[in-house]
């Protein structure tokens, strides 16, 4: 089946194997892409190389073939978006630059661009679902606070700077979204079964008839406890981004 037939029936059944099978004959637009805005003393390419083939996976689903243009040329504004929460260092760069003599990337096969994509392809297909639901979820401004700190590693003062708010405005946005992916049944399944890893107890198992923990004494089993379910919903919400 030609990519055009395959474009046609994906658009009809919106099959997600089909739909990874057709990044799969295109993951060589990511490489080429990336090559415009990667600088190793500034980005991770693997990194990169995940969230191009998640931009890609979203022009897939995007691309309308019925309206005459290549999918490369359309996919490959979406790749060049791989990094773009770290674009600052690359102003100059224009995702409306022609594509030039890049050949036929469209009918590259896997062989020819990487050794194996499958399980990349598999994994940000994945990362693509938990994206979704985080988006299902959270308002732009929570979901856009959450990817900065949870996933880039941004500090509540560098994403303060960057959104033009305070700290305290970013610890509450991040506080009122973390409160809601905790909420949801996926997450809050995830962090039942790392609870039962780390053999973290609830706080109904603390017994409050012991001698009253003074509010000046850190070191209470109930703060303790506290303490390690907050680092483990971030934990959750780590993982899953990752």
């Amino acid at each position: 089946m030609n990519q055009e037939k395959m474009f046609k029936e994906y658009r009809e059944t919106k099959d997600i194997k089909l739909r990874n099978e057709i990044a799969l004959n295109n993951m060589g637009l990511v490489h080429y892409a990336l090559k415009e805005i990667y600088n190793k003393y500034y980005h991770d390419y693997e990194e990169l190389e995940q969230e191009g083939a998640y931009f890609l996976l979203k022009a897939i689903e995007k691309y309308n073939p019925n309206l005459g243009y290549k999918f490369s040329s359309f996919a490959y504004k979406y790749i060049l978006k791989a990094s773009r929460y770290r674009l600052d260092y690359f102003k100059n760069i224009s995702i409306d630059k022609p594509l030039g003599n890049i050949g036929d990337l469209e009918n590259m096969t896997i062989g020819e661009s990487i050794e194996d994509y499958s399980q990349n392809v598999e994994k940000t297909a994945e990362y693509l679902s938990i994206d979704n639901k985080l988006r299902n979820i959270l308002s732009d401004e929570e979901y856009s606070i959450v990817m900065l700190y949870f996933r880039y590693g941004y500090t509540y003062k560098e994403i303060a700077n960057k959104k033009n708010i305070s700290t305290e405005v970013v610890s509450r946005i991040r506080r009122q979204a973390k409160r809601k992916i905790m909420a949801n049944p996926y997450f809050n399944s995830y962090k039942e079964e790392l609870e039962k890893e780390k053999e973290i107890s609830y706080l109904k198992a603390y017994n409050y008839l012991n001698t009253r923990v003074q509010s000046s004494e850190i070191h209470s089993p109930v703060w303790d406890i506290v303490l390690k379910r907050d680092r483990l919903e971030n934990e959750v919400i780590r993982r899953t981004l990752k």
